[in-house]
């Protein structure tokens, strides 16, 4: 059928927002999927006796459901026969978009709403918290993953030094190293600057002259081998906020995981001799299908920035 053939003409050209490198993306089989967690490995230490075997701690586990996604829409049969332009297959190819970025929608809403700690948004991690909180548990204390800057240079290597200073359970630094700034179309420009620029431009004294006199000095921009992709996405709707995050995925971890129980499903309802609703109502129908859950991955893969 046409109207199917654009649809899905449309939904595997069209690319959202990149959120993959963000995502841990899992297949699901069931209305919730649970994640059971064990304690860390203790450290190595030297073999002086017999091996001494550490206990793994209870099993811990967290839960993620699924949730139901649905557009629709309906028009006069007339419209699709008369339809000699194809205006009707342009609105399907929209259906096709709304499920094509809807994951997206989920992974960057999850993200930006990641401080709450209760309401329909909240979503807890492995250890009980938040995606972004002060009270992430340490090996003596707390850890936390949120910073207080607006985004600039040192701001950028405050967040660098606290991801690479997060530790395990068990006090070892875990060294997750950023790669990617993710930020709302508001910071791109100083988001790109930070991390592209070749040079920035410092004001210091100039050479020869009095201790008083300033000029621009070129810098070396460190941050441009370390953050190598920036991701401006609408979906962050505040002005200041911004997310550092590890992309690589090294643990098999990364800040979000995406379940996926049902990929969008296109159903159309056309003909009246085979539907009682199109023969009732001289209507045809198009409705777009889904499940999905969203939930934090590894709390120690991202900082949340914001002033």
């Amino acid at each position: 059928m046409l109207i199917q053939t654009y649809f899905f003409k449309v939904y595997n050209i069209y690319a959202p927002t990149d959120y993959t490198g963000l995502t841990t993306i899992v297949p699901s089989t069931r209305d919730a999927e649970v994640y059971p967690t064990l304690g860390p490995v203790a450290k190595m230490v030297p073999l002086t006796d017999e091996v001494q075997f550490g206990s793994l701690g209870g099993k811990q586990s967290f839960m993620v459901w699924n949730q139901k996604y649905v557009t629709a829409v309906s028009w006069d049969r007339t419209v699709w026969a008369d339809d000699q332009y194809g205006i009707l297959s342009q609105q399907i190819g929209q259906l096709a978009v709304e499920g094509k970025r809807k994951p997206a929608d989920l992974v960057y809403t999850s993200i930006h709403n990641g401080a709450q700690t209760s309401g329909s948004n909240y979503n807890p991690g492995f250890d009980g918290q938040p995606l972004f909180s002060a009270s992430h548990p340490g090996y003596s204390g707390t850890q936390t993953n949120i910073l207080s800057q607006t985004l600039s240079a040192s701001a950028l290597q405050a967040g660098i030094a606290a991801m690479r200073n997060f530790q395990d359970p068990q006090g070892r630094p875990m060294d997750f190293v950023p790669d990617t700034l993710v930020v709302p179309p508001a910071l791109e420009f100083t988001a790109k600057q930070l991390c592209h620029a070749a040079f920035f431009m410092a004001v210091g004294p100039g050479s020869g002259g009095p201790s008083t006199a300033t000029t621009n000095i070129p810098t070396s921009n460190e941050f441009k081998g370390i953050i190598n992709n920036v991701i401006v996405t609408p979906y962050l709707t505040s002005t200041t906020e911004w997310y550092l995050a590890d992309t690589s995925g090294n643990r098999g971890v990364k800040p979000m995981i995406l379940q996926e129980r049902e990929a969008p499903k296109l159903t159309l309802k056309m003909d009246e001799n085979t539907s009682d609703l199109v023969l009732r109502t001289d209507k045809q129908f198009a409705r777009l299908y889904a499940r999905w859950g969203c939930a934090p991955g590894a709390w120690q893969t991202i900082v949340q920035g914001s002033a």
